[in-house]
């Protein structure tokens, strides 16, 4: 089964995906391949990342 989707929905998913081509590491393999003290280094630069492009709020 293949999902329709809104174009106002598949047009999002286009910016989202543009926006991680542009904003993750080339050859990116996901924050499980990295070491604890890395994995948290990304995880807050990456957050800071988010917020700024709107994609995450202060909680």
């Amino acid at each position: 089964m293949q999902p329709k989707y809104p174009a106002e929905a598949e047009s999002y998913r286009d910016t989202v995906r543009a926006f991680l081509a542009e904003k993750l590491p080339q050859n990116w393999k996901g924050i499980g391949q990295l070491d604890h003290a890395a994995a948290e280094t990304f995880t807050k630069d990456w957050r800071k990342v988010l917020y700024e492009a709107g994609y995450l709020a202060t909680g």
